[in-house]
């Protein structure tokens, strides 16, 4: 998406002009301009009115293959069963194959007698892929708040910090100790930016290197 966007004054009115560099692009930049206006709406009260200019066609018009309903009972993107089954333009076998590896993992994991610390310690595990899990996110996927979740966590002498070391910890031994899984990747499934960082996570943990570590499991 373009982020170009231009100012213009009058005596009559100002504008905020914004710019889309194709159809589909228009498409997205036309919600952008409806959510800005609203908020800028809001801003200002009731007393300030607000026109929102859109260029060029349609939504419908701009997008070809696809028909816009409205009124309609829900919000949904509706198509084929038969493209459920079609192969996905760019895939990745190799990233599915470790994915699926880690899935299993996943599963693979006994709760432990505290059901809660298991339950946040599944949920930190689900989200690493995403990069560095945040409490807010991993509280409202077990449906408490925040504060909820850092209370029960303190009761048992831990922070929501000390949670995710430990899954990373578990999750880079395992994965490490694994042929087949480059150490890069495994950096990627623990949600870690750049493999220096991981590195030198790990190196916290086990005192010594992920090549040096894979090397003695692996015999």
């Amino acid at each position: 998406m373009s982020d170009q966007a231009d100012w213009s004054s009058s005596q009559d009115q100002c504008a905020i002009t914004f710019v889309a560099e194709d159809a589909f692009e228009a498409v997205k930049l036309q919600a952008i301009v409806l959510e800005r206006a609203l908020a800028f709406k809001r801003r200002c009260g009731d007393n300030c009115q607000v026109d929102i200019d859109l260029r060029g066609r349609d939504l419908r018009a701009a997008l070809p293959g696809v028909t816009l309903r409205f009124g309609q009972s829900m919000d949904a993107v509706l198509f084929d069963p038969q493209v459920a089954s079609q192969p996905i333009v760019g895939a990745d076998e190799v990233l599915l194959h470790i994915l699926e590896q880690h899935a299993q993992l996943l599963l693979e994991q006994s709760p432990g007698e505290d059901e809660l610390y298991s339950r946040v310690e599944q949920a930190v595990a689900q989200s690493l892929h995403g990069g560095q899990p945040r409490v807010t996110q991993v509280a409202r996927s077990l449906g408490m708040g925040e504060r909820t979740l850092q209370r029960r966590l303190s009761e048992r002498g831990l922070t929501f910090n000390d949670v995710v070391d430990q899954v990373r910890e578990r999750l880079a031994r395992q994965n490490v100790a694994r042929d087949g899984v480059t150490l890069t990747e495994v950096a990627f499934l623990l949600g870690y930016s750049e493999s220096s960082a991981f590195i030198r996570a790990f190196r916290r943990w086990t005192g010594e290197t992920p090549r040096a570590y894979r090397k003695r499991a692996l015999g």
